[in-house]
């Protein structure tokens, strides 16, 4: 009897679908191959079991995946496991209260948050660049030290509180990650996410965006410093997303095992600003009047919960490296959830 209490093992176990949910997912497959030709791979759990796996473009159940903005989500379950071990007060405290440092560069890194760094709402500076692409962060990623470069930011009091996608505010966590847990963003989840540590290896410095998004080999990208990158940098196969996104269904518990509080979980899947579709470095989507979080990443990357449905929906993409051109998976999501 399938029910919501099932983990995968080494083992994935497969549920039936019935003829609604055969028709549908037919239909997205035939989609896939005849319209949406740089998706890989697209996978449907439902109460945890396989409900659809489908791998494309000569990519399997091994291949790794370059999951571009999705490394936000997963740097966002750090905090979550970090405050569980050293305590919630650490959302309140100010970038200088971690570098202390910092008040030199800029006063107004006294008064940035962590809350505030994964809710998006930081005031760092940003500029937006063509189809997604962040011209800071790329600077960021030929400067010789990371963390200096982003210490040196102007800071835009007008964007202070105000909802601005900035992934250099992702990379400043990880540094925060380092700096309170002795170790980096890479090495923590591979002690924290055993079920999907197989992937948590630390690379080589990520040097260029088109250097990360060609490599494709199982790790996590760090800066010059040794720090995981923040807001870009991950490989993960489907099946590792999907227990990722497993985990945040069943409210941060994995197998029995409280793996992240309960409580943080909401609070990173809800909205932080009701006049933004966004949490603490997760989406809040309604698809088809269900509820939906989702981590998403450039180029067709994503995973997106359903709580009242108890499915976890898996995408995942080729990427182009000059930001031309880019899959949104949200129509097939949207195929599937339609009643």
């Amino acid at each position: 009897m399938y029910g919501n209490c099932y983990y995968p093992g080494e083992k994935w176990e497969r549920c039936d679908s019935n003829s609604i949910e055969i028709g549908k997912l037919d239909s997205i497959d035939r989609k896939i191959r005849r319209d949406i030709k740089r998706i890989n791979s697209f996978l449907v759990l439902k109460d945890g079991y396989i409900l659809f796996e489908k791998y494309y473009n000569g990519c399997g159940e091994d291949t790794h995946n370059v999951l571009m903005s999705v490394t936000k989500s997963v740097i966002s379950c750090l905090v979550g496991i970090m405050c569980g071990e050293y305590g919630y007060e650490l959302l309140e405290m100010s970038v200088s209260e971690f570098f202390p440092q910092a008040g030199n560069f800029n006063p107004m890194l006294n008064h940035m948050t962590l809350k505030s760094l994964l809710a998006m709402n930081s005031g760092m500076m940003h500029l937006p660049g063509r189809n997604g692409s962040e011209p800071l962060a790329v600077r960021m990623q030929a400067s010789q030290n990371w963390l200096d470069f982003i210490m040196g930011l102007p800071f835009d009091v007008s964007k202070s509180g105000r909802f601005t996608y900035n992934s250099i505010n992702s990379h400043l966590i990880s540094c925060i990650i380092t700096k309170v847990t002795g170790t980096n963003a890479c090495e923590y989840a591979k002690m924290n996410l055993p079920f999907i540590s197989g992937s948590f290896e630390s690379k080589k410095t990520a040097e260029s965006m088109k250097f990360v998004m060609g490599d494709k080999t199982a790790g996590w990208h760090q800066d010059t410093q040794g720090n995981s990158t923040g807001g870009w940098g991950l490989t993960l196969t489907a099946r590792e997303m999907a227990k990722f996104g497993l985990l945040y269904l069943r409210k941060g518990i994995w197998n029995g095992k409280v793996v992240l509080d309960g409580e943080y979980v909401h609070m990173s899947t809800h909205r932080y600003d009701e006049s933004v579709n966004y949490g603490l470095h997760w989406w809040v989507d309604e698809v088809n009047g269900k509820a939906t979080f989702s981590a998403k990443g450039w180029g067709g990357q994503m995973i997106c919960c359903v709580p009242g449905e108890n499915i976890v929906i898996v995408a995942a993409s080729g990427t182009d490296s000059n930001f031309n051109t880019a899959t949104d998976p949200s129509e097939l999501v949207a195929a599937y959830l339609a009643d």
